[in-house]
């Protein structure tokens, strides 16, 4: 997936297109995610978040909350997704609680 519209001035959804089949998909909010739960060496728990394409299947993997793990781990974990986590309505619209998913 690449993004093609992070919104980050706009309260549009986040804007995907596959690398694969090449259709466009757009999360709305955190009910849209596939996600996995994983272990810091430092004993933190974080989500990974994942995007299932909804034409062809094809699973792309989003990352980890770049700004929560940098602030636990006090690392600097960067990703190609990160726009969507330096969204203005990630925490609200978008990002999933440990303690929701547990």
């Amino acid at each position: 997936m690449k993004v093609i519209q992070s919104g980050l001035r706009n309260k549009k959804g986040i804007t995907l297109q596959c690398e694969c089949c090449g259709c466009v998909y757009m999360i709305e909010n955190k009910k849209d995610w596939k996600i996995h739960i994983i272990n810091s060496i430092k004993g933190n728990k974080y989500i990974e978040y994942y995007i299932n394409c909804p034409d062809c299947g094809e699973s792309y993997y989003i990352g980890v909350d770049c700004n929560e793990y940098n602030r636990k781990e006090e690392g600097n974990l960067l990703s190609k997704f990160r726009p969507i986590f330096d969204r203005e309505d990630w925490e609200e619209r978008y990002k999933l609680n440990i303690e929701e998913v547990l």
